[in-house]
């Protein structure tokens, strides 16, 4: 009797000790455990990696459109300088044009010396109060904005040493100089087409009364 329980013990504590480590197998990480623990690691790390180079080549996209932005800004406001000196030489037209049509009437007749006399001694013409008129109108332009090289924050967000937030934020501001930049092209724009609006009609009256003055002129 005491050694078939002596026996049965021992069978007992070898099952035991069996169903333990079985247990603890499920716990204790195996090799393919282990090695499918590191691919995901693996994975993870080149899902970061392909997040960081997409932001990176999109802040490159970004930067090429500013660039190329801030020089299409810089064109439109050489062509708004050469507008307003075109303005200028087309006052300065109508200024002789004036003066000459005064003159035109002091030879034609004393009545014309006389209106000479009586009237304004530089009145204004009608191109002179239009340009009166639209300077009152119009709004003052507001000054050139700056825009600034990229920063050092950019820089290291472009050579990829820096972390997600920093190229976010340097996406970011460059996204909001975009935007700057579209709202000044677009004032730019708008200005000009003012102006060569304005332009056309001026030479329309000056090429009028260039020819009227000839008329009276030959008629002299």
């Amino acid at each position: 009797m005491s050694v078939t329980r002596s026996t049965s013990n021992a069978k007992d504590s070898r099952k035991g000790a069996a169903s333990a480590d079985s247990r603890a197998g499920k716990y204790l990480a195996s090799p393919a455990r282990m090695q499918s623990s590191s691919s995901l690691q693996s994975a993870s790390s080149r899902r970061v990696s392909n997040h960081g180079l997409i932001a990176q080549d999109a802040l490159r996209t970004a930067l090429a459109t500013e660039e190329i932005g801030i020089t299409t800004l810089t064109k439109l406001r050489t062509q708004t300088e050469q507008l307003n000196r075109i303005e200028d030489h087309v006052a300065e037209t109508d200024e002789m044009l004036t003066a000459s049509a005064r003159t035109i009437r002091s030879m034609k007749s004393v009545s014309g010396r006389l209106w000479n006399w009586v009237s304004k001694a530089n009145p204004k013409s009608d191109i002179e109060a239009r340009r009166a008129h639209e300077k009152k109108k119009t709004p003052v332009k507001e000054p050139s904005r700056r825009y600034d090289v990229p920063t050092s924050s950019t820089k290291q967000a472009l050579e990829g040493d820096s972390s997600r937030d920093v190229q976010l934020d340097a996406l970011s501001d460059s996204v909001r100089k975009l935007h700057l930049i579209a709202q000044d092209m677009n004032s730019e724009l708008t200005v000009q087409g003012r102006m060569l609006d304005g332009i056309d009609n001026d030479m329309n009256s000056l090429q009028e009364r260039l020819k009227m003055q000839n008329r009276q002129i030959r008629k002299l």
